[in-house]
């Protein structure tokens, strides 16, 4: 297959996983929002992640935050590294709002792939998104175990992200993070509480 053609595929599949319309009291964008919120890690829970990686714009992404906010399905709360900065969380109606919306349909689709599929998949997936943080470090997500930023340097179970400069559970090797940068061979993620692992 092409390049072009891949491309093109790819950028359909991702639209296809998308929501359009309203549904449940739900916008689109709002019910897009709410499942970044659910898959990113702490660091990456802001309005400017948020817009980087919808590829809109803050005022956008400041609408959509609004509306949640004032739902009771998002909070707002400083940082601790950097006050005048923002942390999205989801509240516990967020979460159940969340349970209650359609499905996610790109993942319920990659589930049903054998998992050696899958597997390969995700390491393609990980070189693809190097290659294009590679050339646009703004727009680079990815998630810890191909991340230049991850040390276990402190030994800790989880590890430590050298460019937030804060401790990571092995719940977190899996989220996504808007400070991605590739390093040149990608980690294998310890396997999280729960059996969960990328």
């Amino acid at each position: 297959m092409q390049p072009e053609t891949l491309a093109g595929l790819l950028s359909h599949l991702g639209r296809a996983g998308e929501p359009d319309g309203a549904r449940d009291g739900l916008t689109g964008a709002q019910l897009s929002a709410l499942r970044y919120l659910a898959r990113a890690n702490p660091m990456s829970r802001t309005a400017s992640a948020l817009a980087a990686y919808q590829a809109t714009t803050r005022g956008t992404v400041s609408q959509t935050v609004k509306a949640l906010v004032r739902a009771g399905y998002v909070t707002r709360t400083p940082s601790d590294a950097d006050r005048r900065t923002l942390r999205l969380d989801l509240t516990q109606a967020g979460w159940a709002k969340l349970a209650q919306a359609p499905g996610d349909r790109l993942a319920a689709a990659l589930a049903q792939l054998p998992k050696d599929q899958r597997a390969a998949l995700a390491d393609a997936a990980i070189s693809l998104n190097g290659a294009l943080s590679a050339q646009d470090p703004e727009s680079g997500f990815g998630t810890c175990q191909s991340c230049r930023y991850l040390s276990d340097a402190d030994g800790a179970a989880g590890g430590y992200c050298c460019h937030s400069g804060c401790a990571l559970g092995t719940g977190d090797f899996d989220c996504l993070c808007a400070s991605y940068q590739p390093r040149a061979e990608a980690r294998t993620a310890p396997t999280a509480p729960g059996g969960r692992a990328s």
